[in-house]
């Protein structure tokens, strides 16, 4: 989901594959807290929300002039909070 939103929104640049690995970083982070409970379909939603959490954390970062060049903070700070 991460990958898809980056292809839609990135204007033509591409992509990367450290984009790629925190999206499916962020998949996992945002599951990890409710993985005992949640369902299959629950986890593939809660999941690819976390992907475009991801996305739209990071893009702040990068308004707000933040040092986070790996993008640690999107992955397990926001995307830890949303799951």
């Amino acid at each position: 989901t991460a990958l898809l939103a980056t292809l839609a929104f990135s204007k033509g640049r591409g992509y990367d594959v450290a984009t790629m690995c925190n999206g499916i970083l962020s998949g996992l982070v945002s599951v990890t807290a409710g993985c005992a409970t949640l369902p299959l379909w629950g986890a593939l939603i809660v999941g690819a929300i976390g992907g475009l959490v991801n996305r739209g954390f990071g893009q702040l970062v990068l308004r707000l002039k933040v040092d986070d060049p790996l993008e640690a903070s999107s992955v397990h700070g926001a995307c830890g909070a949303w799951g």
